[in-house]
């Protein structure tokens, strides 16, 4: 039965192709005969010969041996070049330490929750530290023991302390409108320069807590001071108004309490910035995020010389922010395309899920512009490819046809208006599309878009790592809320990571709090100090960055750029030119390479001739043999690869595969 190469698979090779079927050694004895040396096979990287295997052979055995074959001889096939494109994939390893603040000196200082605050930017820090009402009380569980909420610290109360100063007195009248129990308009009765009434109505509130600022309201309404130990006297004005005296000695006391129970620890350099989150310009931005930690200590009731971080206490955040701003009431709402950073890395944002309640993250490895038609290779076997787009003129609205492959088989694909996020879990793979056009004569369509590989799909309400639970920062009514259940139109500005493990009690010197992926630790240090405890933010943390020629990245406040790639290396070549032959197809007298014959003079005509040229010995009894036959192929080497049947044939061929693998 005559056999034909294309009916069992064309037999080619190429650097991806494997060898199949192979028996790890060989149970029957082998005869070689003669040198079988590498460049037979290969010379200079290349295929030196051909597997010839016989048209009319008995058995499809032979076929599979010569598939074998072919594929090892594969594997040895390569070029030298220098190389120039590609990427090159860096460690990044660094330490830095935050400020500390002395909290124990032969005695108790910190009697009070503290909150202790570090940031990628110092400034970022200390103006959470004066603004942290924006954090909403039940994010941190134990920020209800301290009293900070939505007002924002005038320099630390400088602005009730410089009024007392200058009054001498400590007391202070000022008029103001109550509506719906807000107070605004608020006016002092005293002539002083650079002071405002509303300024000084926040650090009073800031100074009560909610619970004393609404004792503080009653009083007005009701016109009794005795409601409110800071109220003098209260005067109706008859007009809506109400001229109100404060003790303004009281609230500095109990501001001062306030400032002392947060402290910022100033910046760690290593933890990450993003100057600009909207490279690409989609947005028209140029907007800035950071990371903060945030961490409760409090005394331990039970041992007056050690602390405790409770469960809910310790909080990692990536915050998106106006450019330039440190104010934390002064974000960005972050959406597809968005570069913000997550422990160290910078991320690119995929979406923002509001049905399925998860941020997905991912790496950029493209960002520009796609035509129709074209296709954009990930490797692995994966494409992404543009296929369609359908404008709409009169809508002015676009549909496009997004497609990710596997080994040529489409995986995932997505038909709709831009811009939308295809999202293949399966690969970690996701193509954002921003928008798309059709030029004018509406012949060619165009896609904008990002291609993120490596995704991640933080899942809100989650464990990220044990202990850790992972929420959506949105923006809600001036304060930052951790929520793991984001609705559409929510302001998610960042995403937090927050400690939900076991309360850690009876801290000491040398114990410490880390942070996921030990991207930074909260210390407990005596820095080598009798009597003393110092607490401070440290990082000793390395990652992982992998760029291509001319690409630049931020990470841990670093920005990596691969300038250029220049070294000698080997690559797989793939063979153009199928080294798989009939021996129909070639002959002994005008073979232009070596040859590789499989199979006796049964199966293989060249084989035959070489029998019949008294070249070999072969026939039904023969054992598995391979053979080098040197200069019988017009001045070309031959290799017989053959046995008495198609049994000792298949343990030549799989002797010779095993002989190959050595030689690489």
């Amino acid at each position: 039965m005559a056999m034909s190469l294309k009916k069992i698979g064309a037999i080619a090779v190429g650097g991806a192709m494997v060898a199949t079927a192979l028996a790890s050694g060989v149970s029957a004895e082998v005869t070689v005969i003669g040198e079988v040396s590498k460049d037979i096979f290969v010379k200079d990287g290349q295929p030196n010969c051909y597997v010839v295997v016989g048209a009319n052979a008995p058995s499809t055995m032979d076929v599979v041996s010569a598939a074998d074959v072919a594929a090892a001889i594969g594997s040895l096939c390569y070029k030298e070049s220098t190389v120039d494109t590609g990427k090159a994939c860096l460690d990044v390893h660094v330490c830095s330490k935050s400020d500390d603040e002395l909290i124990y000196d032969h005695g108790t200082l910190l009697t009070e929750p503290t909150i202790f605050i570090t940031a990628s930017d110092s400034d970022y820090a200390d103006d959470l530290v004066s603004n942290l009402g924006v954090l909403d009380v039940n994010d941190m569980k134990d920020l209800q023991n301290i009293p900070m909420y939505n007002a924002q610290v005038s320099s630390e109360y400088a602005l009730v302390s410089k009024i007392l100063e200058d009054l001498g007195n400590p007391t202070l009248s000022i008029t103001f409108n109550i509506n719906e129990r807000t107070i605004t308009n608020a006016k002092l009765n005293i002539n002083q320069d650079n002071i405002n009434g509303n300024e000084l109505l926040n650090d009073i509130k800031l100074a009560l807590g909610e619970d004393e600022y609404n004792k503080f309201i009653d009083a007005i309404l009701s016109k009794d001071p005795t409601k409110s130990d800071i109220v003098v006297n209260i005067v109706d004005n008859g007009d809506g108004t109400y001229t109100v005296t404060i003790d303004l000695q009281k609230v500095i006391e109990k501001l001062k309490t306030v400032m002392d129970t947060r402290i910022s620890l100033g910046s760690m350099g290593t933890m990450l910035k993003i100057d600009d989150i909207d490279p690409s310009d989609w947005y028209d931005i140029d907007d800035d995020a950071g990371e903060v930690l945030a961490v409760i200590v409090k005394p331990d009731p039970n041992d007056p010389e050690s602390y405790v971080i409770d469960k809910k206490d310790a909080l990692y955040m990536s915050l998106a922010y106006l450019d330039g701003e440190s104010n934390p009431l002064l974000t960005r709402c972050i959406d597809k395309g968005m570069v913000i950073p997550f422990l160290g890395s910078s991320w690119t944002v995929g979406k923002v899920d509001a049905d399925d309640d998860y941020i997905l993250l991912g790496k950029c490895v493209y960002s520009d512009v796609m035509q129709e038609g074209t296709v954009y290779d990930l490797g692995n076997g994966y494409q992404v490819k543009v296929s369609n787009i359908l404008q709409d003129i009169p809508q002015n609205v676009a549909k496009v046809k997004v497609e990710i492959l596997k080994n040529g088989q489409v995986v995932k694909s997505e038909f709709k208006e831009a811009p939308f996020t295809l999202y293949y879990k399966e690969g970690d793979i996701a193509v954002v599309v921003h928008k798309a056009w059709q030029n004018i004569p509406q012949q060619t369509g165009f896609a904008e878009l990002k291609i993120l590989t490596n995704c991640k799909e933080l899942d809100l309400g989650k464990e990220y790592v044990p202990d850790w639970k992972i929420y959506a920062v949105v923006m809600d009514n001036n304060k930052l809320v951790l929520s793991k259940d984001i609705k559409t139109g929510d302001c998610v500005v960042g995403i937090a990571l927050r400690y939900e493990g076991d309360k850690l009690d009876g801290l000491e010197n040398g114990d410490e709090l880390s942070f996921p992926e030990d991207y930074a630790v909260f210390k407990f240090d005596d820095e080598d100090k009798k009597d003393r405890l110092y607490v401070y933010y440290s990082m000793d943390t390395t990652k992982s960055i992998c760029l291509k020629p001319g690409q630049e990245q931020p990470i841990l406040n670093a920005d990596i750029k691969l300038n250029e790639i220049e070294a000698n290396a080997i690559k797989p070549c793939p063979v153009s030119t199928p080294i798989a032959k009939l021996d129909t197809e070639i002959s002994l007298d005008a073979a232009d390479k070596n040859l590789v014959l499989i199979g006796g003079p049964v199966a293989n005509k060249l084989t035959k001739e070489l029998v019949d040229m008294g070249k070999i010995s072969l026939d039904n009894d023969s054992p598995a043999t391979i053979a080098v036959i040197p200069g019988a192929a017009n001045g070309h080497d031959v290799v017989v690869v053959a046995g008495g049947d198609r049994y000792k044939t298949r343990e030549a061929a799989k002797y010779l595969i095993e002989k190959l693998a050595e030689l690489e």
